[in-house]
């Protein structure tokens, strides 16, 4: 590590955190960590370099390692003991060697890989084994650690690289060797900071059973931290508005971003999730990712989750609001149909509408408030005192008139006869269970808000307003002024008409005029937008006004809460606080604009990049694929840029068929076009990423130079232009990506 490197050590403090906060779980659960420490200690009490049945006494030691040495496609614990039982001597002089600390460490890993190889390849010719022994510097530094548990550390390329990116913005360097010494520098740094968290130490100490190693040295504590820190990602705090009582891990708008294949729309459920439980996201990346997704999808059931994607025709009118024709029925046109002009909500709006409607722990609606409310003013019997409002709030329903229509209403009705088609179809087609209705008691005030719970009936035994729906009164013998929230309109005669009001609004009615509703187990609950492909959009037509209502500042409830009129219905609307916005974004589709800087400035970005932990241990015929990846990646980076690098899910099917004709599927269908897009088919620098220019044999080599010009064109005395094609053939020989690893 270069000495001027440092630890960030408040990044670290932020992992420590949150290490100790998931300790109980991360140590003791059903996947706890404990067995690390017990691993040393059953190795310490069982270890003998002279015992007389050196395999047995190998296998004795190395059984309570677990997946130290041994998961999915690599075990090198069971190799060094089938070498063992094949040659114990050879393999005791190998352990003596690696344990003699009087020479350097770098030479004893080197050594103990070269013999442990030799022997494999020499056994290979007396009997069939495994092409690779597995003894790689991960394994061998595990065999350090277990031997001098107070000097060294595990260590693993993928966690040394994870902690050296997230604590110091580095990148390992290259060379294996080179590698895990810096990886053992860097453990000792992160062992040194977190020895000064007497809380932490005392923790971990506390929890050490009689058969576990006490690790004074805290080697173990820094390998299971490192474990941890490379796992994880920091919970994010709100940005720069904390919502009282809301305990959110998030910004309110993130933007995850990042080459095609990093995640980004996986992680948006983990995200979500994270919101609406106001859980640390780090807890809800630890749980298992079907049972996160199956509550993802229950949420999004509720209307609690919200998933679009922007393309090129996505527009305003799609998002926030627009002008939408509806055919009507009307007995005087020829047809029987007309054409009316509405305006209709947005995605956006709509969800913006319903996100103050409150639900109980159970996640059921409270209060009986729909999925998709309407807001909608009711006249009960005119305004004012009269005894049709006083039976309707004692009784718990509304009553309309038009009562001479009688009692069953058809499409053959005349209704220019008394008037009164749009509010009979507003009441008895459009107005819905759950749907909110406010009691008008004058041109500007209303004295009731209530909740309809049944559907449209008759009463004949009323000598008027015979129609009537059950009713949920939520407060009664109010009066409250809604012209401001209704755009400055007044209310009107009409017995039955849609306000502009929200519901989020309404929710604020309630809470002023009737507290003690939310002192139950009802709460407002977080919200989650997911806009897919962000950038695929006009992002400045599409959002219009919204850009700046969507500022946490400027949010509903907020200290400079800001609302904008709707150029369609006139409304006065505003982005509730409780609404958070998370957008994917592709940075290496060239075919699209990046996000305009005004939005960019409103959201909080968390790059997504190729994350080869999760194929670690994933090995085809030798072939390690997480370094793999890594390799095209580094080399990526170098000619082109970062942006364009390869998302480990390209290569995740190889978790559940790890073969080479997987593998070989994958290169010529999804890595190669990749290639070549990338790189405008300039096939020399896709050689350089492959590793094609350091190979002697042109049959595995993915990219090969077409040599047949003279065949095509005969002796032409011209410079025939150089042109490459590619060899499908090399995709089936797995020797083609040794140059990879």
């Amino acid at each position: 590590m270069p000495e001027k490197t440092k630890i960030d050590t408040a990044v670290l403090q932020s992992y420590l955190a949150q290490y100790k906060a998931s300790f109980p779980q991360h140590r003791f659960g059903p996947d706890g960590e404990l067995y690390k420490w017990r691993a040393v200690k059953h190795f310490q009490d069982n270890w003998d370099i002279e015992a007389s049945d050196f395999p047995a006494m190998l296998k004795s030691s190395l059984d309570k390692t677990g997946n130290l040495l041994a998961s999915n496609l690599y075990f090198p614990r069971r190799m060094i003991q089938k070498l063992s039982n094949e040659e114990p001597e050879t393999v005791r002089s190998i352990f003596r060697s690696l344990f003699d600390e009087t020479r350097d460490v770098a030479a004893r890993v080197k050594e103990f890989e070269k013999r442990a190889k030799e022997l494999n390849d020499k056994l290979n010719g007396r009997f069939q084994t495994t092409k690779s022994d597995h003894q790689d510097p991960n394994a061998i530094s595990t065999y350090l650690w277990l031997k001098y548990p107070e000097k060294y550390y595990i260590y693993k390329k993928s966690l040394a690289n994870d902690n050296a990116q997230k604590l110091c913005g580095l990148v390992i360097p290259t060379g294996k060797f080179d590698r895990m010494l810096f990886g053992f520098k860097l453990y000792d740094v992160i062992c040194t900071e977190l020895a000064k968290d007497t809380e932490l130490v005392a923790m971990s100490r506390n929890s050490l059973t009689e058969d576990c190693y006490p690790d004074d040295a805290l080697k173990t504590l820094t390998i299971d931290v490192a474990y941890f820190i490379s796992k994880n990602d920091i919970s994010i705090p709100l940005d720069g508005m904390p919502m009282e009582g809301r305990g959110q891990p998030m910004f309110m708008n993130t933007m995850l971003c990042g080459p095609p294949g990093t995640g980004k729309t996986y992680s948006s459920v983990q995200y979500a999730v994270a919101i609406i439980e106001e859980k640390p996201l780090v807890a809800i990346k630890a749980e298992d990712y079907a049972q996160v997704f199956a509550r993802y999808l229950k949420y999004k059931e509720e209307g609690l989750i919200a998933f679009t994607t922007f393309h090129q025709s996505f527009g305003y009118e799609e998002f926030i609001e627009g002008i939408r024709p509806v055919v009507i029925s009307d007995q005087t046109s020829e047809s029987g149909k007309d054409i009316e002009y509405e305006v209709h909500n947005g995605i956006f709006k709509a969800f913006c509408d319903k996100a103050g409607t409150p639900i109980s722990s159970g996640a059921s609606v409270d209060f009986g408030i729909g999925k998709n409310p309407t807001v909608w003013k009711v006249s009960l019997e005119g305004t004012g005192d009269n005894p049709t409002r006083t039976e309707c709030m004692e009784n718990d329903h509304i009553r309309i008139g038009w009562d001479d229509y009688g009692e069953i209403i058809a499409d053959d009705n005349d209704y220019s006869k008394f008037g009164g088609k749009k509010v009979l179809n507003a009441f008895y087609n459009v107005m819905q269970i759950g749907d909110i209705v406010m009691s008008c008691y004058s041109s500007r005030t209303i004295d009731a808000i209530g909740v309809v719970t049944g559907e449209p009936e008759w009463h004949d035994e009323y000598s008027g307003y015979k129609r009537l729906r059950k009713v949920k009164w939520l407060v009664k013998g109010i009066n409250e002024d809604v012209v401001d929230l209704n755009n400055g309109k007044s209310l009107t005669l009409a017995a039955v008409y849609r306000l502009v009001i929200i519901v989020s609004d309404t929710i604020q009615i309630l809470k002023k005029t009737k507290p003690e509703l939310f002192k139950q187990s009802a709460k407002i609950p977080n919200r989650v937008f997911i806009i897919d492909e962000i950038n695929r959009g006009n992002i400045s037509k599409i959002f219009g006004e919204l850009i700046t209502l969507i500022e946490p500042s400027k949010r509903i409830g907020a200290t400079e809460e800001h609302r904008a009129i709707l150029p369609y219905s006139g409304r006065n609307f505003g982005v509730p606080d409780n609404v958070y916005i998370i957008g994917t974004m592709n940075t290496a589709d060239r075919s699209i604009a990046l996000i305009d800087t005004a939005l960019r400035r409103r959201f909080n970005f968390v790059e997504m990049v190729p994350d080869s932990r999760v194929l670690q241990d994933i090995v085809v015929e030798g072939i390690d694929i997480a370094e793999l990846l890594d390799t095209m990646n580094r080399r990526i980076t170098v000619l082109l840029d970062r942006e364009h690098t390869i998302g480990h899910s390209y290569l995740l099917p190889l978790k559940n068929d790890p073969s080479l004709e997987n593998l070989a599927g994958i290169f010529e269908n999804k890595i190669m076009p990749l290639l070549q897009e990338y790189f405008y088919d300039d096939y020399q620098k896709i050689q350089l990423v492959l590793g094609d220019n350091q190979k002697d044999d042109d049959s595995v080599c993915f990219v090969v130079k077409n040599s047949d010009a003279v065949k095509l064109f005969g002796n032409a005395e011209i410079d025939y232009p150089e042109f490459y094609e590619i060899n499908r053939e090399a995709f089936k020989r797995i020797e083609a990506y040794a140059s990879l690893n």
